[in-house]
């Protein structure tokens, strides 16, 4: 009984709201078939101008242009205007409208609308006045706890968790049965003829005809005009503060599409084009602490693993034009199964395959999946080159094989988020790496982040663990090292290294050629699939061998970064929004500190400053970026930088600032050791006087103090270096040569 009686009123609730949709149809449209037939009409007339415009022989009747417009040619009355005569029209209207008796009428009127202007002053006023004395009334000193909320409060929350939620609750529910339901599309039909669509779209229908037959474009802007006023009248019964909001609405709208397309438009394609032709194998950024040289070794790298995707599948693309009948799809799926069974484990094991599986059939006729070399193409001339059929299945093997996993191909020194979606349905896989369509807070389920970068397979050379299993994993990559120069050192830090150690050192792994070899490391038909992005505070921190190499050196300033908003005409609102968020701190803090109990006040201040905040930083974090101008250097032979041309990147705060690194990457390493401490940083003893005593300058186990305390203490250091020999030979010049110096 209780179900047939749910399902009664959800019908019965449906048939009244059609009931209401046909009144109002009623009363805004009463004279629809009228106009309706009007439209049908003149959609005939002008459909028939058109055939016999174009169709008919001898002369094309001009009677019917007259049964659709009673007035004269529209430009022949323009060019016969007469100013003159039209400005004496205007001044005896003006005289006509404003006389003395409709001057003291309009006076009259005012007064009254003045007299009810007062009466809400004075109302208002005393409202006001009580506001602010309730306001002020909250800062009173309270001695409550803060679990005794007020009984305002506590009220709102019993109407706010149980009626209100389950009313909005069941309206939901309601509208999803109605949006499935019979009702939706009747309603939907009533209201498409309570605005007349049906009438302007026979209206566009007939002119489209007429217009392309006379040309004649004061008919095209007449029914265009018709067509809005039409719009304007059936929205009358609209308030002026409805029509304000809907039309700031529409604005909004509009500016959001404008927004989305500039982000997607330009400036996405402009870093990924940047990134892609203006980076070179190894790019080096530097810059100061917290000057966002990370950020950009980040977009960077999330760049180009979205172009080397891209570029994989543009090679496949190429091959599969030259050889358009081969079956590629009975290939792939031959890759994908020997990767599973780890019998293909990089891009040279994938080349292998190819052209194992084509020489195998050498000496027979060679038919692969099908395909019958012997009788269909098995070379290709491009107009320069002359390509096989194995060289070019080597080629597809190879950027398929960097194609189809699902994982970025980013190995870094610290994690990186990235949110390409790999989509497969059993056929040609996809890749989507539009981040700004994508709604972040769903991201989780699609994101992965960056392999752990080993260092053991970029070094040529010694290895720090001869048995690393992953010390041949170096192929198609994207490195990105933070604080590059503290990993690999200079000649400064390096000086106590030799190349003749049997432990791996800087100068014996040869990590530097990973970066001036690294174009040979993974490069398919001319394509280059390796780059390494290293950051460091200065180049000094670096070796001058690497430095000197690095194709592209970026310096990092937060003084070249400028904050935007893709968001136009976006500063009325974030004016009253900031200015609510600070009433709201403000307020906050006086509360705060005289009481400690929650109020309904409170909750309503605190609740519209949070959707303030809510909607400002949405705002921002949706449509900001940051337009980041990078002087690109090279360096001299002392390893001096030399600036040159600046290159404009753009931060998008939507893609990465969506949590895709943690800058202090080093916190929880650097504090390992301090979750077993037993002394905190405010047990640190204070100073007694502005004098720091001998036993304060103690405490602070200071080198300086220690040698002032005991002289001899350098003096030993020095000795100890002298007969470790790190002091020049007796007899040494300034220029390291023993003996006299002659010319």
């Amino acid at each position: 009984m209780k179900n047939l009686w749910f399902k009664t009123w959800r019908h019965l609730l449906g048939i009244l709201i059609v009931i209401a949709l046909a009144y109002f149809a009623y009363a805004v449209e009463y004279n629809f078939f009228p106009r309706l037939w009007v439209s049908a009409k003149t959609m005939h007339l002008k459909i028939v101008f058109f055939f016999q415009y174009f169709f008919s022989e001898g002369t094309r009747p001009p009677y019917l242009l007259g049964q659709m417009y009673s007035f004269p040619n529209s430009l022949q009355a323009i060019k016969e205007i007469d100013f003159g005569r039209f400005w004496n029209d205007f001044v005896l209207y003006n005289k006509l409208l404003i006389t003395r008796g409709e001057f003291f009428s309009w006076l009259l009127g005012l007064s009254d609308n003045l007299m009810g202007f007062a009466r809400w002053v004075m109302i208002l006023g005393i409202l006001f006045v009580m506001l602010i004395a309730q306001y002020f009334g909250y800062f009173e000193e309270s001695q409550a706890q803060w679990s005794r909320e007020s009984l305002p409060l506590r009220g709102w929350y019993a109407f706010r968790d149980k009626p209100l939620s389950r009313f909005v609750a069941r309206v939901g529910e309601y509208a999803q049965w109605f949006y499935h339901s019979a009702y939706f599309w009747v309603g939907c039909t009533i209201l498409v003829f309570a605005f007349r669509l049906p009438s302007f779209a026979m209206d566009l229908f007939g002119e489209y005809f007429y217009f392309f037959a006379s040309f004649s474009i004061i008919s095209f802007l007449d029914v265009l005009i018709a067509l809005l006023t039409s719009l304007i009248a059936d929205f009358s019964f609209l308030s002026p503060p409805v029509w304000a909001l809907l039309i700031y609405i529409g604005f909004r709208l509009y500016c959001v599409y404008k927004a989305q397309k500039f982000v997607e438009g330009k400036l996405i394609p402009h870093d990924e084009e940047m990134v892609n032709s203006d980076t070179g194998v190894f790019t080096l950024i530097l810059g100061k602490m917290r000057g966002g040289k990370t950020t950009l070794a980040t977009a960077f790298a999330r760049i180009v693993n979205t172009v080397y995707h891209k570029n994989a599948f543009d090679n496949m693309n190429r091959v599969s034009l030259m050889f358009p009948e081969f079956p590629y799809i009975a290939f792939e799926r031959d890759i994908i199964r020997l990767a599973a069974k780890r019998r293909i484990v990089n891009m040279q094991q994938a080349a292998a395959f190819a052209y194992r599986l084509y020489e195998k059939s050498q000496g027979k006729a060679l038919i692969l999946y099908n395909y019958d070399v012997s009788k269909r193409r098995s070379l290709f001339y491009d107009g320069s080159t002359l390509i096989g059929l194995a060289d070019a299945l080597a080629i597809y093997a190879e950027s398929y094989w960097i194609y189809f996993h699902n994982c970025n191909l980013i190995a870094s020194n610290y994690p990186i988020r990235t949110d390409d979606i790999r989509m497969d349905k059993g056929h040609l896989i996809l890749w989507d790496s539009n981040y700004y369509r994508r709604k972040n807070k769903k991201m989780a389920f699609f994101s992965q982040l960056s392999h752990i970068l080993v260092w053991d397979m970029l070094r040529f050379g010694k290895k720090v663990d001869d048995e690393n299993l992953y010390k041949d994993a170096a192929g198609p990559m994207v490195c990105v090292a933070t604080e590059f120069g503290k990993e690999y050192g200079n000649m400064v830090t390096n000086q106590t290294y030799s190349a003749n150690d049997e432990a791996a050192n800087p100068k014996n792994d040869l990590l530097d050629y990973s970066m001036k070899l690294g174009g040979h490391l993974a490069n398919i038909w001319h394509t280059n699939f390796f780059k390494f992005i290293a950051d460091e505070q200065r180049s000094g921190s670096l070796s001058s061998n690497l430095v000197d190499v690095a194709q592209t050196i970026f310096t990092a300033d937060p003084k070249n970064q400028k904050e935007k908003c893709a968001l136009h005409l976006w500063w009325l609102e974030p004016a009253i929004l900031d200015w609510i968020i600070n009433f709201r701190d403000k307020f906050y803090k006086k509360y705060r500190y005289n009481r400690d109990d929650p109020t309904l006040m409170f909750h309503v201040i605190n609740s519209i400053a949070s959707f303030a905040y809510w909607r400002l930083t949405s705002v921002y974090n949706r449509y900001g970026y940051r337009e980041v101008l990078l002087p690109s250097c090279t360096a001299d032979s002392s390893g001096n930088l030399i600036e040159g041309e600046k290159e404009k990147f753009y931060i998008i705060n939507y893609v990465d600032f969506a949590y895709r690194f943690e800058s202090a990457c080093m916190k929880d390493f650097l504090n390992a050791k301090k979750s077993d401490a037993s002394r905190g940083f405010f047990d640190l003893p204070i100073y007694k006087t502005l004098m720091p005593s001998k036993e304060e300058w103690d405490m602070q186990g200071s080198y300086l103090v220690s040698d002032l305390e005991n002289p001899s203490r350098r003096v030993a250091k020095k000795a100890d270096r002298v007969r470790n020999g790190s002091r020049r030979p007796s007899g040494a010049n300034r220029s390291g040569r023993v003996g006299g110096g002659g010319k």
